[in-house]
């Protein structure tokens, strides 16, 4: 979970709680270099983001590939289509 702290990401969080998924929140400060090392160290598949972090996810799969194995990418709000069709290619 890589979002600011919101109503969304505290209903997420026991939704969660309630489904049995481990789940690593991320500081909404962090950058792309402590997106990648979290991500890796957990070996995530799925990560959730609100829209104003999702450059810094683009950014993060075009440096290390290794986060490119994340299965699915949820994102919360409304975010620039020219960027989620970058993140696609």
């Amino acid at each position: 979970m890589f979002a600011d702290n919101s109503l969304e990401y505290l209903l997420s969080m026991f939704a969660f709680i309630y489904l049995g998924i481990t789940f690593s929140p991320l500081k909404p400060a962090n950058g792309c270099f402590e997106l990648v090392g979290q991500v890796e160290d957990s070996q995530a598949t799925v990560l959730w983001i609100d829209g104003q972090r999702l450059s810094i996810v683009d950014k993060a799969i075009r440096e290390r590939k290794s986060i490119g194995k994340l299965k699915f990418l949820l994102i919360a709000d409304d975010v620039d289509e020219s960027l989620l069709y970058n993140i696609r290619q």
